[in-house]
């Protein structure tokens, strides 16, 4: 009996995708609890839901546009808001780039970097993004594959996309509305 390798996909927030995953992601899950004291009584916790989902993760870019690849995240951290952050699992949600380090030494054609991501609960303050109403296609990426990576039924993409001829036959480069 032999284990299953993961079907793994390449990281990708808003509309930048990481040549190469990171070689280490911790995905943090949390209630969010609160504790009130009760004079001689001890403590009552009050259970506040779900928390936010934290993603930290080490990893290096590669090749000699490394500097590049590095400075386009950057870019998105400094940037702000909100964007869709899809995991090598394939697990999405929205999220921001709340830290990215350069870490370690930097080599020829090699960049080391730490990253921190915090999911985005609730509706919070509305902002049309592109890469949140819409969806940048990739090289042989289907209508089905945006379906099932959005959360949304194809039919209702296919609503929102008239345009859209044939689901199977998508453009790269094509944009796919979202909302």
């Amino acid at each position: 009996m032999g284990g299953r390798a993961m079907n793994t996909a390449l990281m990708r927030f808003q509309d930048y995708t990481w040549k190469h995953n990171p070689k280490a992601i911790q995905v943090t899950c949390r209630r969010e609890i609160k504790e009130w004291k009760l004079p001689g009584q001890g403590n009552l916790l009050q259970d506040l839901g779900p928390g936010k989902r934290i993603v930290t993760g080490e990893g290096e870019l590669f090749g000699e546009d490394c500097l590049l690849q590095f400075r386009t995240l950057a870019a998105l951290c400094e940037q702000g808001g909100t964007g869709f952050l899809i995991l090598p699992d394939s697990t999405g949600f929205e999220a921001s780039l709340v830290s990215l380090t350069m870490a370690g030494q930097a080599g020829p054609d090699i960049v080391g970097y730490r990253f921190e991501f915090w999911e985005q609960v609730g509706e919070g303050i509305p902002v049309l993004r592109e890469g949140k109403d819409y969806h940048i296609v990739q090289e042989g990426e289907t209508l089905w594959d945006i379906s099932k990576l959005y959360g949304i039924s194809i039919s209702e993409l296919a609503r929102r996309n008239p345009n859209v001829k044939r689901p199977d036959q998508l453009a790269a480069g094509e944009k796919v509305a979202l909302r």
